[in-house]
């Protein structure tokens, strides 16, 4: 995220660079989650955990990096507050949940 604390009229952009520094392609299933106070939701469809684990297929060249938006708009006004909010993201191999490299986690809020 560009912004980790955010007020009505900021740029909400969230984001993730898939970078690849091997000589081979990669594809991967990226997991990205939003954590609310204990609820969380799976991108890219944003559906509550309870109802599934979403993920989608990423595919990465060798020696490049690709930059993804997952989320872009601007703040609304009237939305309240709320801290302690969060993001975490992972890369597993396709159809595993062997994990690619770390867990990535954000923390956020707006007021």
């Amino acid at each position: 995220m560009d912004d980790r604390d955010l007020v009505a009229g900021d740029r909400f952009h969230l984001h993730l660079v898939l970078h690849n520094p091997e000589q081979a392609d990669f594809a991967a299933d990226a997991y990205v989650l939003l954590g609310v106070h204990g609820d969380f939701w799976s991108w890219p469809s944003w559906i509550p955990l309870e109802d599934g684990v979403d993920y989608q297929a990423v595919f990465c060249g060798a020696m490049t990096a690709q930059p993804m938006t997952l989320l872009d708009f601007s703040w609304p006004a009237g939305a309240g507050t709320a801290a302690g909010l969060e993001f975490y993201g992972a890369l597993f191999e396709p159809s595993s949940f062997n994990m690619i490299g770390n867990l990535a986690y954000i923390e956020w809020e707006f007021r």
